[in-house]
């Protein structure tokens, strides 16, 4: 009986070895000297900055400005001292476009001396949304008292405001005495730091890449001595890939292991076991996709037709073939909405389902309820569109003839009374909101109509309705409501009339138009009718 010894056992101590001893020693190695070395020289940069300031600021110019200096609506002073003040800021903030300085002084207006007043801003000159208003007062911190009382250097270590993250060193400037009258800042902002991990990582690179060479070396003699008889277990896996589930490959007497039997002879094993119940699924899951009660079809990201269920096929008349390659779009109606859309996955990846009106191949329109599953890459791209379409037609058309039914008369297909009252009261609000308009309401009620109905049945009583509305509709502009109220009465709102001659003549019109014969089933028919208004 062979010896077992694990493959995993084999490849995985290797590989940990190499990568341990390369990988995290030279990424430690570079991330504490980087660090130390870039974070030494950004302190020093800036404690350098903030006392080489301190000493060349003009003192008097700066005196002279607390004393007699006022702020302006704009946080800033109008004062010409204010405006060199903050030139000489921005002359060393080109220097070195990193630092930002500011000044201070005490707040002596205040009772417990614990205040301090901002002068001149740098930021003032750069984004005045992160600048801080002269003469703005603000609550003194431990490192300004110390700068203006004991005329210490201060190191304000990393802290958070509403501008973002800083570090910050504090000195005194004092007067030609060498008493201190303020105080100065220099401000980092700690994106500096996001900096220096970028330099790790570059530094990291050019390290692991001239080592790399060697450990790919390394790695390729060791891999191809272990891996060379898996070569034919992946011949077999690209066949099964391809979708042949039954290749002409028997890894039985392909595979001769020798020395040692390890996981490769299990492995043989378990993939050709994988491929059957693979080959079973997929016959099962294709007679699903293609049997299901619903259209289902796979979009690339321009939303393309990748792959069509015959459901599909079936429900917009195309063949597969038909469909492959074509833009959604050029199967859908495009709605008034999406006309300007630039992007229709953005406006519909977070929604329910949403109901669309699509063409059939013979240019029928049908109403489909389409739901959609994105899909994406390890990079949060999109990768396909999973949608599946229901045909609706049937509900929408019933939905329809509810809607018109709850509006319209189901005989004569005007608007019934509550689509009138509606309208009218709509109106009489009009009316009232607008002195100048107006409108007329015409009662419109057939004589006799009992009498046609109980004698000639209810068929010819309708058909006589049907043509007293259709008369009436042909009397009217499309900006009047002809409406039925019930039975034989009908109403009329014109809106489209300048005066009440003009009103006079339509209900004439309607007289002549109702008063002349009319022919139902061969038999003609005179009708009076009376009209208020």
């Amino acid at each position: 009986m062979k010896k077992f010894v694990s493959l995993r056992s084999k490849i995985l101590l290797a590989f940990t070895l190499m990568f341990t001893v390369f990988g995290v020693g030279i990424y430690y190695w570079f991330y504490r000297f980087t660090t130390e070395k870039i974070l030494t020289r950004l302190k020093e940069d800036l404690r350098t900055m903030v006392i080489a300031s301190s000493q060349q600021i003009n003192v008097k110019q700066l005196q002279e400005l607390i004393a007699e200096g006022k702020v302006n609506g704009d946080g800033r002073s109008d004062d010409p001292r204010y405006v060199e003040q903050l030139h000489w800021l921005a002359q060393k903030n080109q220097i070195n476009p990193k630092i930002f300085l500011f000044t201070f002084t005490k707040d002596n207006t205040s009772i417990e001396r614990k205040k301090i007043r901002y002068l001149v801003d740098v930021w003032m000159n750069i984004d005045t949304s992160k600048s801080v208003h002269f003469l703005e007062s603000a609550e003194a911190l431990d490192y300004h008292l110390n700068t203006l009382t004991k005329g210490t250097i201060e190191f304000r270590d990393t802290y958070k405001d509403k501008w973002g993250e800083w570090i910050t060193y504090y000195a005194p400037i004092r007067d030609e005495a060498g008493v201190i009258v303020a105080g100065i800042g220099a401000d980092m902002q700690i994106d500096e730091i996001t900096k220096l991990k970028d330099s790790i990582r570059q530094q990291f690179f050019i390290s692991f890449g001239l080592s790399y060479p060697l450990l790919l070396t390394l790695i390729y003699i060791f891999t191809t001595l272990l891996t060379r008889r898996f070569q034919t277990m992946q011949k077999y896996a690209q066949t099964v890939g391809e979708g042949n589930y039954q290749p002409n490959i028997s890894l039985a007497d392909e595979l001769k292991f020798t020395f040692f039997s390890d996981e490769r002879e299990i492995l043989s094993k378990a993939l050709e076991e994988m491929t059957e119940k693979i080959r079973q699924r997929e016959e099962l899951l294709n007679g699903i996709f293609n049997q299901v009660a619903v259209g289902i079809a796979i979009f690339n990201p321009e939303f393309r037709f990748e792959i069509v269920n015959e459901t599909l096929c079936h429900l917009l008349g195309y063949s597969e073939k038909e469909l492959l390659g074509k833009n959604f779009c050029q199967i859908t109606v495009v709605e008034n909405s999406e006309q300007n859309s630039p992007n229709f996955i953005e406006l519909r990846e977070s929604l329910s389902p949403l109901e669309k009106r699509c063409i059939n191949k013979n240019g029928e329109i049908k109403w489909f309820q389409i739901a959609m599953t994105i899909v994406m890459d390890n990079d949060n791209n999109i990768k396909q569109i999973i949608t599946v379409f229901q045909d609706i037609s049937r509900r929408k058309e019933a939905e329809n003839q509810l809607i018109e039914s709850a509006t319209k008369d189901f005989l004569t297909k005007l608007p019934n009374r509550a689509y009138f009252m509606e309208s009218l009261d709509k109106l009489i609000e009009k009316s009232q909101q607008e002195i100048d308009y107006k409108f007329a309401l015409l009662l419109v009620d057939l004589d006799d109509f009992k009498t046609i109905n109980d004698s000639l049945g209810h068929l010819v009583g309708d058909q006589f309705l049907i043509n007293i509305a259709s008369h009436l509709r042909k009397c009217v502009t499309d900006k009047d409501i002809v409406a039925r109220l019930g039975g034989d009465e009908f109403a009329i709102l014109l809106t489209s009339f300048n005066s009440l001659d003009d009103v006079i003549t339509v209900a004439n019109n309607i007289q002549k138009a109702i008063n002349f014969p009319i022919s139902i089933y061969n038999q003609e028919f005179f009708q009076f009718l009376m009209i208020l208004f």
